[in-house]
């Protein structure tokens, strides 16, 4: 019901940055798990559709990589890169603006090390402020 509630908030020329993928791999969850092919799919054609009815303007970010590692090295695949490309394949056939997140983090990530990005998180997943801010940063410099 969350998406009902945003929805009433939107008006004409807003942004509506749309990033899933994180939970919806949780094939463990069933009340969160949506399938890259099908239902997550649908879900985000579902916003952008929306989105665009409201007169806004739909932008998709890909799920960043979670804080996990192989050695010297981000470990990938990881559970949300199948929605990360899903997510790109909607951004295609939707003509909608994206920036990925994805490959942005796991770039970086790599660049900087284990113990630099870990700095940056405060679990696997969550980042904490100064990874929150450089990832806001990298988003909103690619908006249109």
């Amino acid at each position: 019901g969350r998406w009902t509630t945003a929805l009433t908030d939107i008006g004409a020329g807003d942004y509506v940055l749309i990033e899933f993928g994180h939970n919806d791999s949780k094939v463990d969850l069933p009340t969160k798990y949506t399938d890259p092919q099908t239902t997550f799919k649908d879900f985000l054609r579902q916003y952008i559709d929306e989105t665009r009815a409201k007169g806004a303007i739909p932008f998709l970010v890909t799920p960043p990589v979670r804080n996990v590692w192989n050695g010297t090295n981000i470990t990938m695949p990881q559970s949300h890169t199948p929605y990360s490309d899903a997510m790109k394949q909607v951004a295609a056939e939707k003509a909608v603006d994206y920036v990925d997140l994805h490959t942005l983090t796991r770039n970086y990530y790599n660049t900087i090390g284990n113990s630099a990005t870990t700095s940056l998180f405060c679990d696997s997943s969550h980042p904490k402020e100064s990874g929150a801010i450089l990832m806001a940063d990298w988003i909103a410099t690619r908006l249109p």
